[in-house]
């Protein structure tokens, strides 16, 4: 699918990084993936964006044991951040509350 191919580009690529407005994260396929809409951000209530995901060969620069039960497996992690870019500190619990 899209995902092999795009891995098999740069097969050692660990990292992708996309703040750009409508940017959005390579699946490896239709399960696991972000809800739609992306909840808000729990600091503004504005809304997040993709920024930037972990392929599957982070594992192994990870020094990740495949063979280990307990170890991480994933084919990719997507992570939003705000759009504002709020600044979670120096912020107290209470003032880390939805807007």
């Amino acid at each position: 699918g899209a995902f092999t191919a795009r891995l098999a580009r740069a097969p050692a690529q660990a990292v992708r990084y996309c703040f750009e407005e409508g940017a959005a994260p390579l699946w490896a396929g239709k399960a696991g993936r972000a809800p739609d809409p992306v909840p808000a951000c729990p600091l503004c209530g504005g809304p997040r964006r993709f920024e930037m995901q972990l392929m599957p060969q982070a594992l192994h620069y990870l020094g990740v044991d495949a063979a280990d039960d307990k170890a991480p497996d994933f084919a990719t992690v997507a992570i939003y951040t705000c759009a504002a870019s709020c600044a979670i500190w120096p912020l107290s619990r209470r003032q880390a509350q939805p807007a």
